[in-house]
């Protein structure tokens, strides 16, 4: 009885996991100013169809990804890779930016990255 039970759990814990997951690495604090390159490590689980796009976004100042921003393109469908954004013109200081990876084919939304990245002002001459 209790094999019975191990594997209906285990086949009942399968079916809760996602087929595809994103997770955002750790990204360089920074600060980053706006225009500024930004290298967005990544790692996808599952698999990922031809022609997939993973695009990096960056969130508001406060960390809500509400009314994101893409900064960042790859076209892949490999496990893991780095896509080098850029900072947009404009993009007001703050501490609390976050940023996530979210694919096209399936369309899959990554998790944040695990820590906060900052945004510098405009640089002067």
């Amino acid at each position: 009885m209790r094999k019975l039970y191990v594997l209906i759990v285990l086949a009942f814990s399968a079916n809760l996991l996602p087929a595809q997951t994103i997770i955002t690495d750790p990204i360089l604090l920074g600060p980053y100013c706006p225009g500024q390159p930004i290298s967005i490590p990544f790692t996808a689980i599952g698999t990922f169809e031809t022609g997939n796009v993973y695009t990096a976004v960056l969130s508001d100042a406060f960390g809500n990804f509400n009314f994101s921003t893409p900064i960042g393109f790859l076209d892949s469908n490999q496990p893991s890779g780095v896509i080098v954004g850029l900072i947009p013109f404009g993009t007001m200081p703050g501490t609390l930016y976050q940023i996530q990876v979210i694919s096209s084919l399936p369309f899959v939304i990554g998790s944040p990255s695990p820590v906060n990245i900052e945004v510098a002002g405009s640089p002067t001459a």
